[in-house]
C-alpha cells in the first residue's frame, strides 16, 4: 500500500499504488494538507507523475518548477549530511561505533535529493544543447562531474577535522548553494 506523510498527519491507507492511478478523488486527502511540494514514489517505484496531474497541481499553486526541484534536492542533500553530523556526534567523532541505520538513513535521504537534482541537470543539458550534439554534451556533463569530484579536494580534511565537522562543512556548502540558487532562479 501507499501512504501520505506530512508534518501534520499520516494517512496510512492511501489507495494510490502508482502515478497512473492518481485522480481527483485519490488526491483529495493529499491536497487537504496544502502541500508546497509533492514527492511521488519510493526508490525503485519512483516515477514521474502524469502530465495531466502536474498541470492540475500547478493550477492549484503547487509548483513543480526546475528551480523548486533543485532547491528541494539541495535541501535534502543538506539534511542527509546533517544525518551524518548527528551520527558523528553520537559516535563521539569516531571514538565509538554507531548503528548502520545512520548510513541507511543518510542514503535514503540523499537518494530523494538526487532524484530531484540529477534529472533536472540532465534535462537542462538536453534543452540547451544543439540537437546533433546532445549525446556528446551528456557525456561532457558526466565527465565534468567526475573531474569536479576528483578536483574537489575536500577529502583531505577527513583526517584533519572531526567527522561531525567534516559533514557539517559539506552540509553548509549544500545549504549555501540551495539558498544562492533560490535567489538567482
Amino acid at each position: 500500500g501507499s501512504c501520505i506523510v506530512s508534518a501534520a498527519r499520516l494517512v496510512a491507507d492511501w489507495p494510490a499504488a502508482s502515478p497512473a492511478e492518481l485522480d481527483a478523488a485519490t488526491l483529495a486527502p493529499l491536497l487537504e494538507l496544502q502541500p508546497s511540494i509533492i514527492l511521488l514514489g519510493v526508490l525503485a517505484r519512483h516515477a514521474p507523475p502524469p502530465r495531466s496531474l502536474v498541470s492540475g497541481l500547478q493550477r492549484r499553486g503547487i509548483d513543480f518548477s526546475t528551480a523548486r526541484k533543485v532547491f528541494v534536492g539541495l535541501t535534502l542533500t543538506t539534511l542527509s549530511l546533517l544525518v551524518m553530523v548527528l551520527a558523528g556526534v553520537v559516535g563521539d567523532d569516531g571514538a565509538m561505533k554507531v548503528s548502520g541505520i545512520w548510513l541507511v538513513l543518510f542514503y535514503a535521504v540523499i537518494t530523494f535529493g538526487e532524484l530531484c537534482l540529477s534529472p533536472m541537470a540532465l534535462s537542462l543539458v538536453t534543452k540547451i544543447s544543439p540537437k546533433r550534439f546532445v549525446g556528446l554534451t551528456m557525456g561532457g556533463w558526466f565527465v565534468a562531474t567526475a573531474i569536479g569530484n576528483k578536483l574537489t579536494q575536500i577529502g583531505v580534511f577527513w583526517d584533519i577535522w572531526l567527522q561531525s565537522t567534516f559533514f557539517l562543512a559539506l552540509a553548509s556548502m549544500a545549504l549555501v548553494t540551495a539558498v544562492a540558487l533560490t535567489i538567482l532562479l
